[in-house]
């Protein structure tokens, strides 16, 4: 269970960089975004730093709003990253909640067995 919620936390992570490095390639013009400047967004390392930054934020849901898409292709970018994000983020959170469902019920089963046999031994030594 731990095991396959650290895996789905890899890949989302894994996917956040892919959609950054894909963000920088599509939008790597620092018009594409408020709140970037040119010599700030000069080289590609600050460049995939911001756009991982403003990733974050977005999908977080905080919003910070200090980078925002100004272009129609940073915008639909960011509306396909979001969207894309959510899915995978559902899929995750269903799959660690459905593996803490069927340990929960494991618990109970066990503790409803051993009560069972506990009662049934109470029972054989009563006269």
């Amino acid at each position: 269970m731990i095991y396959d919620a650290l895996t789905n936390v890899l890949i989302v992570v894994a996917f956040l960089m892919a959609i950054t490095v894909g963000l920088t390639v599509i939008c790597r013009d620092y018009r594409h975004f408020n709140g970037l400047k040119r010599r700030e967004d000069a080289n590609i390392y600050q460049a995939l730093f911001d756009r991982f930054y403003f990733i974050i934020v977005t999908v977080s849901t905080m919003g910070y709003g200090d980078i925002s898409p100004a272009t129609n292709r940073a915008k639909g970018a960011v509306i396909a990253i979001v969207l894309f994000v959510v899915v995978i983020l559902l899929n995750t959170f269903s799959k660690v909640i459905s593996g803490y469902d069927k340990h929960i019920k494991n618990m109970l089963v066990d503790l409803v067995q051993t009560s069972s046999k506990q009662l049934t031994v109470r029972n054989e030594r009563s006269p």
